[in-house]
């Protein structure tokens, strides 16, 4: 069965273009619109990963550990304090060709990497595909020379849950959103254009 497929658009180093996280409105010209809800890419994380996810230290810059998310199943925190707008976990997997991409559509960590070449997740992945959608997000994800990279938005405490906007173009499968943020706009899709892009992304 096909799964959401999580997307992302190279963004400018001098940081104007910031963006929630994995992708943007081209998703569709590379693999479709997803025809299943984000509860499927929630099961298929549970079920690609029933044991402890592990955390690859090469990729880390602060010190970080999995456990039990209170949005969805594992989650990564902070295990120190981290400051605002530094690199906080590089997302790493298997580099795949679109082709490849599209006979791996039951894997929900396929992440665009640009026109050509998509990273899966599932295989080698850092930790940083375990980091849940927020409507109130602590990271935000950009693209630099080939690595993606999760930035930290602001100050983050030891003891957080790191999570990043998903940023659903509207135009996807309506997905509701169950991060409890006091900020929660029900569901994982933008409903307005974002300010400076019109960005969007799948989990």
């Amino acid at each position: 069965m096909p799964g959401p497929i999580l997307v992302a658009v190279p963004l400018d180093l001098d940081g104007q273009q910031l963006m929630g996280a994995f992708g943007s409105a081209r998703r569709d010209k590379f693999v479709g619109t997803p025809t299943f809800g984000f509860w499927v890419t929630l099961m298929a994380q549970d079920f690609l990963m029933p044991h402890i996810p592990r955390i690859d230290p090469k990729f880390c810059c602060f010190g970080l550990r999995v456990g039990q998310s209170k949005i969805h199943g594992w989650g990564l925190y902070a295990d120190q304090d981290i400051p605002a707008n530094r690199k906080v976990i590089e997302y790493t997997g298997e580099k795949i060709s679109m082709m490849e991409a599209m006979r791996r559509q039951d894997t929900p960590f396929l992440f665009v990497l640009d026109d050509l070449w998509m990273i899966d997740g599932a295989v080698r992945g850092s930790g940083a595909e375990l980091i849940n959608h927020s409507c109130a997000p602590n990271l935000v994800t950009r693209i630099v020379k080939g690595h993606i990279l999760f930035m930290s938005l602001r100050p983050i405490r030891k003891g957080e849950e790191l999570t990043v906007d998903y940023n659903y173009d509207d135009t996807d499968e309506t997905m509701r959103c169950v991060c409890g943020a006091p900020s929660c706009r029900g569901t994982i899709n933008i409903k307005q254009p974002i300010a400076g892009g019109l960005i969007a992304q799948s989990s």
